[in-house]
């Protein structure tokens, strides 16, 4: 069975990862993909890049920045629970990619589980990671609701993204 993955939202129409192209993604989409990162205040938020410089009008690394600054961009970033909070009201499963290298190690995986076991999702996820064995992300989210896929797993053929 083919599944339709909006990949970072709704992104072929509206902004890659704001709340209006995951909003939009929800009658035409399975479900959502993320990309996450960690600012220098330890808020798990949904971006893509290292840096901002590419999809908004700011620019500068997102590990060296605080939320409060990367909320103020255009277009505004969600944080991580919003994310949820959209997919879990949809009814959405989501594929969630945890972004390296960077400076906060496994803290970045340790911060999600945190937020997921807060969340206590009832939907199928999925996670990506450049590094599963290094930062233990297979171990950190073993669960039987969780999947741990490796970044060279040929995942491709069963998800059509937009």
């Amino acid at each position: 069975m083919t599944r339709v993955i909006a990949h970072r939202g709704y992104s072929a129409k509206y902004p890659e990862m704001s709340r209006e192209a995951y909003v939009n993604a929800i009658p035409v989409s399975d479900g959502f993909e993320c990309d996450l990162h960690l600012t220098s205040d330890l808020k798990l938020f949904c971006w893509h890049d290292d840096t901002m410089d590419r999809t908004s009008n700011m620019s500068g690394d997102v590990h060296e920045m605080t939320w409060e600054t990367i909320s103020k961009a255009t277009p505004q970033p969600i944080l991580f629970k919003e994310f949820m909070d959209i997919a879990m009201g949809a009814g959405k499963d989501v594929l969630i990619e945890t972004k390296h290298p960077q400076k906060f190690k496994g803290l970045l995986e340790k911060r999600l589980k945190a937020e997921l076991d807060q969340l206590n999702p009832k939907i199928d996820m999925s996670f990506m990671s450049l590094t599963l064995e290094q930062y233990g992300v297979c171990e950190i989210f073993q669960a039987e609701r969780f999947s741990c896929l490796r970044r060279k797993f040929k995942f491709l053929n069963f998800l059509l993204m937009l």
